[in-house]
C-alpha cells in the first residue's frame, strides 16, 4: 500500500500503521457483463476512530473539500464530515459499501453520491425497491441531505437538490469490470470541484471517469488519470 501511494503522488503526512491488523483487501467476484460482488476484509480500516480524524484537523482545516466513505467505521466518517463542515468545506459521502446511518449525519453532508441501491438502503427502503429515482432522492432530501447525486450505471446521472433536478447522460463503453467506477466518480467529481469546477462540470467529469474504469480490470489499475478524461469527455461533445 505505501508503495502504491507513492507511485500515484498520494499524502501519506496522517498516515498512521499498525501492528494489530492487516492492511485491508477485497476480493472481487464478477459475472459476464463486468457486475460485481465484493467480499471485503476491512482489516486496519476498522481500527480508525474518529480520535484518528481529530488529529488530522489541521488539515481539514485546509482543505476545500472534505470526502468520506464507509469502508470505515460510521463513527469515523461523521467525524470527518463534522470536521468539515467546521472548516467551511465541501462535504461529500459516498455511501459505499451501503448501511443504515444515524440521522445525524444526514445533514452533515453537501453532496451525497450512491448507486441506486445504495439510495434505497439509506432511505428505509428494500435494496431492490421499485420505487422511483426521484422519489427516493426525496426521501434523502428529506434527512437533511443538501443535494443527492444519483449514479444509475448506463442510466447517466441523476443530480437533485431543494432547487431542483437535471440528469447528465451516461458515456457509452464496453464494460469489463464495474469495480472502482464509484470510486473514480466520486474522486473525479471531488477533485473537480476542488479546483473550482462548477457541478455540473464535475458531474460530466465524473461520469466519464466512471464509464473508463468500467473497460479495465481491477480497481486501482482502471482509475483513468485526466488527460483520459477529458479526452472522453471532449470526444462525446464533438458527435
Amino acid at each position: 500500500a505505501l508503495d502504491l501511494f507513492a507511485t500515484e503522488g498520494v499524502g501519506t503526512t496522517c498516515l498512521r500503521t499498525t501492528s494489530k491488523r492487516n492492511t485491508g483487501l477485497g476480493f472481487i467476484m464478477l459475472d459476464s457483463a463486468g457486475e460485481n460482488r465484493i467480499l471485503l476484509d476491512p482489516g486496519a480500516n476498522d481500527l480508525f476512530s474518529a480520535a484518528d480524524v481529530a488529529a488530522s484537523e489541521q488539515v481539514i482545516r485546509e482543505s476545500d473539500v472534505v470526502i468520506a466513505q464507509l469502508e470505515i467505521p460510521v463513527e469515523a466518517a461523521q467525524a470527518a464530515l463534522a470536521s468539515g463542515r467546521r472548516a467551511g468545506a465541501l462535504t461529500i459521502l459516498n455511501p459505499a459499501p451501503a448501511r443504515a446511518l444515524p440521522a445525524a449525519i444526514f445533514p452533515l453532508i453537501d453532496l451525497l453520491i450512491p448507486n441506486q441501491t445504495e439510495a434505497r438502503i439509506l432511505s428505509g427502503l428494500d435494496p431492490n425497491d421499485p420505487a422511483d429515482d426521484v422519489d427516493v432522492c426525496a426521501r434523502l432530501l428529506a434527512l437533511g441531505v443538501a443535494t443527492i447525486v444519483l449514479t444509475r450505471g448506463p442510466g447517466g446521472v441523476l443530480v437533485v437538490s431543494r432547487d431542483g433536478r437535471c440528469t447528465v447522460p451516461a458515456f457509452p463503453v464496453h464494460a469489463i469490470d464495474t469495480t472502482g467506477a464509484g470510486d473514480a466518480f466520486s474522486g473525479t467529481l471531488a477533485a473537480v470541484l476542488a479546483r473550482g469546477g462548477d457541478r455540473e462540470e464535475g458531474v460530466t467529469m465524473a461520469a466519464a471517469a466512471g464509464a473508463l474504469a468500467c473497460t479495465a480490470l481491477g480497481v486501482v489499475p482502471s482509475l483513468p488519470h485526466r488527460a483520459e478524461v477529458e479526452a472522453l469527455v471532449a470526444g462525446a461533445a464533438n458527435e
